[in-house]
């Protein structure tokens, strides 16, 4: 996704599942910082059902960890630089 805005606002939701009855959202200030989320916080379920919003834009799971692994993401990734399957 060349051109991306790691910085403009990004919101997170995780879709609900048999598994986790529950959704849940939560507000970025950056995009870089709801990516970073998605990939070093969550666990594999909630990875798989998480979205990524930014500017009305929907990213997925692939599309998440394509923006962390890029060349330009501009924070600092840990070890746990991939999401699980």
């Amino acid at each position: 996704m060349s051109n991306f805005d790691y910085a403009a606002p990004a919101e997170l939701f995780r879709k609900k599942s048999p598994r986790k009855a529950s959704t849940f959202y939560l507000r970025f200030d950056t995009a870089a910082a709801a990516i970073r989320y998605a990939v070093e916080q969550l666990d594999a379920l909630d990875q798989l059902l998480t979205i990524v919003e930014v500017d009305e834009q929907r990213l997925d799971r692939r599309a998440i960890q394509e923006l962390y692994v890029a060349v330009d993401y501009p924070l600092v990734r840990t070890e746990r630089a991939t999401l699980q399957s």
